[in-house]
Protein backbone atom coordinates (compact mmCIF):
# COMPACT_ATOMS: atom_id res chain seq x y z
CA UNK A 1 0.00 0.00 0.00
CA UNK A 2 1.37 3.43 -0.78
CA UNK A 3 2.06 5.95 1.40
CA UNK A 4 -0.64 7.81 0.17
CA UNK A 5 -3.43 5.58 -0.01
CA UNK A 6 -2.58 4.89 3.54
CA UNK A 7 -2.92 8.44 4.24
CA UNK A 8 -6.28 9.13 2.43
CA UNK A 9 -7.57 5.93 4.25
CA UNK A 10 -7.19 7.45 7.20
CA UNK A 11 -8.89 10.52 7.04
CA UNK A 12 -12.39 10.69 8.72
CA UNK A 13 -14.70 9.43 6.00
CA UNK A 14 -12.08 8.33 3.81
CA UNK A 15 -13.34 4.19 4.52
CA UNK A 16 -15.67 4.73 1.67
CA UNK A 17 -15.42 2.27 -1.36
CA UNK A 18 -16.34 2.97 -4.91
CA UNK A 19 -19.14 1.12 -4.56
CA UNK A 20 -20.58 3.08 -1.62
CA UNK A 21 -19.76 6.25 -3.16
CA UNK A 22 -21.71 5.10 -6.44
CA UNK A 23 -24.40 4.20 -4.09
CA UNK A 24 -24.58 7.43 -2.38
CA UNK A 25 -24.75 9.42 -5.77
CA UNK A 26 -27.30 7.13 -6.75
CA UNK A 27 -29.28 7.62 -4.02
CA UNK A 28 -29.22 11.61 -4.27
CA UNK A 29 -30.03 11.63 -7.52
CA UNK A 30 -33.65 8.96 -7.28
CA UNK A 31 -34.33 11.25 -4.24
CA UNK A 32 -34.14 14.40 -6.33
CA UNK A 33 -36.63 12.69 -8.83
CA UNK A 34 -38.77 11.08 -6.02
CA UNK A 35 -39.05 14.68 -4.24
CA UNK A 36 -40.12 16.00 -7.54
CA UNK A 37 -42.90 13.26 -8.64
CA UNK A 38 -44.39 13.24 -4.91
CA UNK A 39 -44.64 17.22 -5.35
CA UNK A 40 -46.21 17.13 -8.65
CA UNK A 41 -48.34 14.06 -7.78
CA UNK A 42 -49.68 15.68 -4.99
CA UNK A 43 -50.64 18.57 -7.12
CA UNK A 44 -52.34 16.19 -9.92
CA UNK A 45 -50.15 16.78 -12.06
CA UNK A 46 -49.90 12.85 -12.92
CA UNK A 47 -48.00 12.60 -16.16
CA UNK A 48 -45.59 14.70 -15.32
CA UNK A 49 -45.06 12.38 -12.01
CA UNK A 50 -45.23 9.48 -14.14
CA UNK A 51 -42.27 11.00 -15.79
CA UNK A 52 -40.02 11.44 -13.11
CA UNK A 53 -40.84 7.63 -11.28
CA UNK A 54 -39.77 6.74 -15.07
CA UNK A 55 -36.61 8.11 -14.78
CA UNK A 56 -36.44 6.54 -10.96
CA UNK A 57 -36.52 3.64 -13.11
CA UNK A 58 -34.48 4.03 -15.70
CA UNK A 59 -31.53 5.03 -13.20
CA UNK A 60 -32.68 1.98 -10.69
CA UNK A 61 -34.86 -0.53 -12.26
CA UNK A 62 -34.92 -2.38 -9.03
CA UNK A 63 -37.27 0.44 -7.33
CA UNK A 64 -40.65 -1.04 -6.68
CA UNK A 65 -42.02 2.28 -5.18
CA UNK A 66 -41.51 3.22 -8.16
CA UNK A 67 -43.44 0.87 -9.96
CA UNK A 68 -45.83 1.07 -7.24
CA UNK A 69 -46.86 5.05 -7.47
CA UNK A 70 -47.26 5.05 -11.52
CA UNK A 71 -49.61 2.64 -11.21
CA UNK A 72 -51.20 4.69 -8.47
CA UNK A 73 -50.81 7.76 -10.50
CA UNK A 74 -52.26 5.84 -13.74
CA UNK A 75 -55.23 4.61 -11.63
CA UNK A 76 -55.47 8.61 -10.80
CA UNK A 77 -55.40 9.31 -14.14
CA UNK A 78 -57.95 6.82 -15.39
CA UNK A 79 -60.70 8.10 -13.10
CA UNK A 80 -60.11 11.85 -13.69
CA UNK A 81 -60.16 11.00 -17.54
CA UNK A 82 -63.06 8.44 -17.36
CA UNK A 83 -65.64 10.29 -19.64
CA UNK A 84 -63.08 10.93 -22.10
CA UNK A 85 -61.83 7.68 -22.20
CA UNK A 86 -65.63 6.56 -22.41
CA UNK A 87 -65.70 8.69 -25.76
CA UNK A 88 -63.28 6.69 -27.35
CA UNK A 89 -64.90 3.38 -26.66
CA UNK A 90 -68.49 4.66 -27.66
CA UNK A 91 -67.08 6.06 -30.47
CA UNK A 92 -65.21 2.50 -31.67
CA UNK A 93 -68.78 1.17 -30.72
CA UNK A 94 -70.57 3.09 -33.59
CA UNK A 95 -68.00 2.01 -36.01
CA UNK A 96 -66.87 6.16 -36.27
CA UNK A 97 -63.15 4.93 -36.02
CA UNK A 98 -62.01 8.52 -36.71
CA UNK A 99 -64.20 10.15 -34.28
CA UNK A 100 -62.04 7.77 -32.01
CA UNK A 101 -59.11 8.64 -33.03
CA UNK A 102 -59.78 12.59 -32.37
CA UNK A 103 -61.26 12.00 -28.79
CA UNK A 104 -58.32 9.93 -28.24
CA UNK A 105 -55.91 12.65 -28.56
CA UNK A 106 -57.02 14.93 -25.74
CA UNK A 107 -56.45 11.46 -23.51
CA UNK A 108 -52.72 11.98 -25.23
CA UNK A 109 -52.42 15.68 -24.80
CA UNK A 110 -52.56 14.53 -20.95
CA UNK A 111 -50.64 11.39 -20.85
CA UNK A 112 -48.29 10.84 -24.15
CA UNK A 113 -46.72 8.14 -22.31
CA UNK A 114 -49.74 6.20 -21.09
CA UNK A 115 -49.20 2.88 -22.83
CA UNK A 116 -52.92 1.87 -23.23
CA UNK A 117 -53.25 5.08 -24.70
CA UNK A 118 -50.39 4.59 -26.90
CA UNK A 119 -51.75 1.01 -28.52
CA UNK A 120 -55.22 2.31 -28.75
CA UNK A 121 -53.51 5.27 -31.20
CA UNK A 122 -51.29 2.74 -32.99
CA UNK A 123 -54.81 0.59 -33.35
CA UNK A 124 -56.67 3.07 -34.51
CA UNK A 125 -53.85 4.20 -37.02
CA UNK A 126 -54.19 1.15 -38.48
CA UNK A 127 -58.00 0.75 -38.49
CA UNK A 128 -58.91 4.28 -39.83
CA UNK A 129 -56.54 3.73 -43.03
CA UNK A 130 -58.55 0.78 -43.75
CA UNK A 131 -62.06 2.29 -42.43
CA UNK A 132 -61.82 5.61 -40.83
CA UNK A 133 -66.21 5.33 -40.71
CA UNK A 134 -68.90 2.46 -41.50
CA UNK A 135 -72.47 2.43 -41.59
CA UNK A 136 -74.01 -0.39 -39.07
CA UNK A 137 -77.13 -0.37 -41.23
CA UNK A 138 -75.96 -3.97 -42.93
CA UNK A 139 -76.21 -7.07 -40.51
CA UNK A 140 -72.53 -7.58 -41.70
CA UNK A 141 -71.01 -4.90 -40.66
CA UNK A 142 -73.10 -4.85 -37.49
CA UNK A 143 -71.05 -8.03 -36.66
CA UNK A 144 -68.00 -6.03 -37.28
CA UNK A 145 -67.98 -3.27 -35.67
CA UNK A 146 -69.67 -5.52 -32.53
CA UNK A 147 -66.09 -7.73 -33.36
CA UNK A 148 -63.84 -4.47 -32.67
CA UNK A 149 -65.14 -3.18 -29.59
CA UNK A 150 -62.68 -6.00 -28.52
CA UNK A 151 -60.15 -4.32 -30.41
CA UNK A 152 -60.90 -0.62 -29.03
CA UNK A 153 -61.72 -1.60 -25.68
CA UNK A 154 -60.09 -0.56 -22.04
CA UNK A 155 -59.02 -4.51 -21.78
CA UNK A 156 -58.42 -6.38 -24.86
CA UNK A 157 -60.73 -9.13 -26.58
CA UNK A 158 -58.92 -10.01 -29.73
CA UNK A 159 -61.00 -13.25 -30.14
CA UNK A 160 -64.31 -11.52 -30.10
CA UNK A 161 -62.51 -9.06 -32.74
CA UNK A 162 -61.71 -11.83 -35.34
CA UNK A 163 -65.22 -13.85 -34.12
CA UNK A 164 -66.91 -10.80 -35.22
CA UNK A 165 -64.98 -9.93 -38.88
CA UNK A 166 -65.27 -13.95 -39.47
CA UNK A 167 -69.07 -13.29 -39.00
CA UNK A 168 -68.73 -10.54 -40.96
CA UNK A 169 -67.46 -12.39 -43.96
CA UNK A 170 -69.99 -14.96 -43.58
CA UNK A 171 -72.38 -12.77 -43.91
CA UNK A 172 -71.14 -10.97 -46.76
CA UNK A 173 -68.18 -12.72 -48.42
CA UNK A 174 -68.00 -10.26 -51.48
CA UNK A 175 -66.68 -7.33 -49.37
CA UNK A 176 -63.19 -6.95 -49.19
CA UNK A 177 -62.90 -4.73 -46.26
CA UNK A 178 -63.25 -7.76 -44.12
CA UNK A 179 -60.30 -9.74 -45.74
CA UNK A 180 -57.99 -6.67 -45.09
CA UNK A 181 -60.00 -6.55 -41.05
CA UNK A 182 -58.98 -9.77 -40.64
CA UNK A 183 -55.57 -9.49 -42.10
CA UNK A 184 -54.94 -6.13 -39.62
CA UNK A 185 -56.13 -8.22 -36.69
CA UNK A 186 -53.59 -11.28 -37.89
CA UNK A 187 -50.88 -9.01 -37.87
CA UNK A 188 -51.40 -8.03 -34.33
CA UNK A 189 -51.93 -11.42 -33.03
CA UNK A 190 -50.85 -14.66 -35.54
CA UNK A 191 -51.99 -17.35 -32.91
CA UNK A 192 -55.73 -16.33 -33.57
CA UNK A 193 -55.71 -18.31 -37.19
CA UNK A 194 -55.51 -21.02 -35.08
CA UNK A 195 -59.24 -20.78 -33.50
CA UNK A 196 -60.30 -23.72 -36.38
CA UNK A 197 -64.02 -23.59 -36.58
CA UNK A 198 -66.12 -27.35 -37.24
CA UNK A 199 -65.92 -27.95 -41.13
CA UNK A 200 -69.12 -26.70 -42.40
CA UNK A 201 -70.21 -24.41 -39.48
CA UNK A 202 -70.07 -20.77 -39.39
CA UNK A 203 -68.91 -19.15 -36.15
CA UNK A 204 -71.97 -18.51 -34.27
CA UNK A 205 -72.93 -22.13 -35.30
CA UNK A 206 -69.73 -23.28 -34.22
CA UNK A 207 -69.76 -21.63 -30.80
CA UNK A 208 -73.50 -22.79 -29.79
CA UNK A 209 -72.69 -26.68 -30.96
CA UNK A 210 -69.04 -26.63 -28.55
CA UNK A 211 -71.42 -25.37 -25.46
CA UNK A 212 -74.29 -27.68 -26.70
CA UNK A 213 -71.59 -30.66 -26.04
CA UNK A 214 -70.50 -29.46 -22.57
CA UNK A 215 -73.84 -29.00 -21.60
CA UNK A 216 -74.52 -32.51 -22.43
CA UNK A 217 -71.22 -33.35 -20.53
CA UNK A 218 -72.11 -31.22 -17.51
CA UNK A 219 -69.43 -29.01 -18.20
CA UNK A 220 -71.83 -26.04 -18.19
CA UNK A 221 -68.99 -23.49 -16.84
CA UNK A 222 -67.26 -23.75 -20.39
CA UNK A 223 -70.23 -23.44 -22.14
CA UNK A 224 -71.75 -20.32 -20.60
CA UNK A 225 -68.48 -17.84 -22.17
CA UNK A 226 -69.14 -20.08 -25.45
CA UNK A 227 -73.01 -18.66 -25.71
CA UNK A 228 -72.24 -15.75 -24.23
CA UNK A 229 -69.57 -14.92 -27.17
CA UNK A 230 -72.51 -15.40 -29.46
CA UNK A 231 -75.10 -12.76 -27.60
CA UNK A 232 -71.91 -10.02 -27.84
CA UNK A 233 -72.26 -10.85 -31.62
CA UNK A 234 -75.54 -11.83 -32.29
CA UNK A 235 -78.00 -10.36 -29.27
CA UNK A 236 -81.11 -11.91 -30.90
CA UNK A 237 -79.59 -15.26 -30.86
CA UNK A 238 -82.55 -16.92 -29.32
CA UNK A 239 -80.94 -20.63 -29.01
CA UNK A 240 -78.13 -19.01 -27.42
CA UNK A 241 -80.25 -17.61 -24.65
CA UNK A 242 -82.11 -20.66 -24.61
CA UNK A 243 -79.02 -22.94 -23.87
CA UNK A 244 -77.52 -19.86 -21.38
CA UNK A 245 -80.98 -20.45 -19.38
CA UNK A 246 -80.23 -24.31 -19.89
CA UNK A 247 -76.58 -24.23 -18.38
CA UNK A 248 -77.80 -21.77 -15.38
CA UNK A 249 -80.20 -23.81 -14.05
CA UNK A 250 -77.87 -26.47 -13.59
CA UNK A 251 -75.90 -24.68 -12.29
CA UNK A 252 -78.49 -23.91 -9.50
CA UNK A 253 -78.61 -20.41 -10.83
CA UNK A 254 -82.78 -20.01 -11.32
CA UNK A 255 -82.73 -16.39 -11.87
CA UNK A 256 -80.54 -15.93 -13.98
CA UNK A 257 -82.05 -19.40 -16.01
CA UNK A 258 -85.50 -17.09 -16.03
CA UNK A 259 -83.49 -14.27 -17.24
CA UNK A 260 -81.96 -15.80 -20.58
CA UNK A 261 -84.85 -18.22 -20.91
CA UNK A 262 -87.42 -14.78 -20.72
CA UNK A 263 -85.52 -13.26 -23.16
CA UNK A 264 -85.18 -16.15 -25.87
CA UNK A 265 -89.37 -16.41 -25.62
CA UNK A 266 -89.72 -12.69 -26.30
CA UNK A 267 -87.75 -13.68 -29.32
CA UNK A 268 -89.35 -17.08 -30.12
CA UNK A 269 -92.82 -16.41 -28.84
CA UNK A 270 -93.78 -19.60 -29.90
CA UNK A 271 -91.24 -21.77 -28.15
CA UNK A 272 -93.62 -24.46 -26.01
CA UNK A 273 -90.32 -26.08 -24.46
CA UNK A 274 -89.62 -22.52 -23.54
CA UNK A 275 -92.91 -22.02 -21.68
CA UNK A 276 -92.61 -25.06 -20.06
CA UNK A 277 -88.85 -24.36 -18.75
CA UNK A 278 -90.41 -21.45 -17.34
CA UNK A 279 -92.45 -22.58 -15.26
CA UNK A 280 -89.63 -24.16 -13.47
CA UNK A 281 -88.57 -21.16 -12.36
CA UNK A 282 -90.99 -19.09 -11.30
CA UNK A 283 -90.18 -16.23 -8.60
Amino acid sequence: MSALLAFLLALPGAAQTPVEDAQKVRSAELKVHYDSAFELYSKGDYSRAIMEWREVLRKAPDQSTAEKMITLAREAIDKRDRARQEAVYDRAAEGKYQDAMVALQHLLEADPLHPHYTVLQARLDRLTFVVPSVSTDSKAWQSAVRGLTGYIAPKDDLGLAYDGLRLAKEINPAEPLFDRLISLLLSDNPALAQDALTPGMGVLEHKRYVALNYIYDGRYTLAIPLLERVLQLDPEDATALKRLGSAHFSIKDKAKAREYWERALSIKPDDAQLKVFLTGVQP
